[in-house]
């Protein structure tokens, strides 16, 4: 726990030194929010973080969508932000979720970076949000798609694909989504794997960085697809390398009514 005030921690968020940024400024700042003693300050942050997506260090951006994840979730919990500020935000993210070029998971000097991770974190917040209606919806499930169909040279070696595709579990438990919204949006996918000779074979037991997993690398990421199961990345306690990272497979059902 950090004594620091929260203007220090907003600015340490942006710090280089991963220590800094991830071990203090946003695991503080997420118990602060998370327990409400920042809720006097939480459309403050909010705006700050929607802000942070244009800047020119990586790290600050990854980390604005991170830190707005709580502030967006914390206000589905007490309602405390505007409707006109939560939209501006979701616009924000979006811009920057949908055209980020640095997709790197880790980096040795900087740490975790984590854009694709971060960004689904944000996505699924808004995704459970009261203020979005149908149609926000249906844009974050496009804008979730495009991500991750974009290519990329990077490869989604630290569970980027699982997160995205747990985010994308949330906007699809919305019961406001009718029908043709929960499965229009995969028409984008299904013509860019027609385009591609068809779907990958599943190869049951693969591992990815050597642990075991019954989930094959593309079909964890579109298990929604079929609801078999949804591969959630859980934040490790020691998140110094990527070694500490950790998943689990559980039903789709299991983790959409926790």
């Amino acid at each position: 726990m950090s004594n620091l005030p929260t203007s220090s921690l907003v600015a340490l968020l942006s710090s280089p030194d991963p220590h800094e940024r991830d071990e203090i400024a946003y695991t503080e700042l997420a118990r602060r929010i998370e327990g409400g003693d920042e809720d006097h300050a939480l459309a403050r942050i909010g705006d700050l973080m929607a802000t942070r997506f244009s800047d020119s260090e990586i790290q600050v951006r990854t980390f604005a969508a991170l830190m707005l994840a709580e502030v967006v979730d914390r206000d589905r919990i007490t309602g405390l932000a505007s409707q006109s500020s939560v939209t501006r935000w979701r616009d924000a993210f979006a811009a920057w979720y949908r055209s980020e070029e640095d997709l790197r998971g880790w980096d040795d000097r900087l740490g975790w970076l984590h854009a694709v991770a971060h960004g689904a974190d944000a996505l699924g917040a808004f995704g459970r949000s009261p203020r979005l209606d149908p149609d926000d919806l249906t844009g974050l499930l496009a804008l979730g798609r495009d991500r991750l169909l974009t290519g990329t040279e990077v490869v989604f070696a630290n569970q980027e694909d699982d997160r995205l595709a747990y985010a994308i579990a949330l906007v699809l438990t919305r019961q406001e989504l009718e029908g043709h919204q929960i499965t229009g949006w995969l028409e984008g996918i299904r013509v860019r794997f027609a385009a591609r000779g068809g779907l990958p074979p599943e190869k049951e037991g693969q591992s990815r960085r050597g642990r075991p997993t019954r989930c094959a690398p593309c079909a964890c990421s579109i298990s929604w697809l079929t609801g078999a199961s949804v591969c959630r990345a859980l934040r490790p306690a020691d998140r110094s390398s990527p070694s500490a990272t950790t998943s689990t497979c559980v039903p789709l059902w299991l983790k959409c009514s926790a």
